[in-house]
């Protein structure tokens, strides 16, 4: 986290616009450190797109999600990568759930992050542009 901000400290100041991605809901995830990465968008003033993960087959996040019975029917979990992502929208909760929080709990969270980083360009000292990619 040091890091992160001392380099957003950097290329803000030599006027090097960023915009950060950020993953919620993975292996540890908590409610404690949803609310520190919400404090970091927006004490860093850095504009951030929020997503779920979504475990590639093959991957220890995958088989994570395999081991702890989390992904019960690889089909099911296809069916995320061939669904488009809208800009500005919440299509469907997490693919996998790996933490505590109930999917529910967990998207409030996605989108309360990504608003403080939406709001980020009310500032017009901030840096940092909308991702085209961006589901919220």
């Amino acid at each position: 986290v040091e890091d992160n901000i001392k380099c957003i400290e950097v290329a803000s100041k030599v006027g090097i616009d960023l915009s950060g991605f950020m993953i919620v809901g993975l292996p540890g995830e908590s409610e404690e450190s949803l609310k520190a990465t919400e404090r970091f968008v927006q004490e860093t003033g850095v504009r951030v797109s929020v997503h779920f993960p979504l475990p590639l087959p093959g991957t220890p996040l995958y088989q994570t999600g395999r081991d702890e019975g989390l992904i019960t029917d690889p089909s099911v979990l296809m069916r995320y990568f061939s669904e488009p992502q809208l800009p500005g929208t919440v299509l469907q909760p997490p693919a996998v759930n790996y933490t505590d929080l109930p999917a529910d709990v967990l998207v409030d969270w996605a989108m309360r992050i990504a608003k403080v980083g939406r709001s980020q360009d009310a500032d017009p000292n901030q840096h940092g542009k909308a991702h085209a990619d961006s589901p919220f």
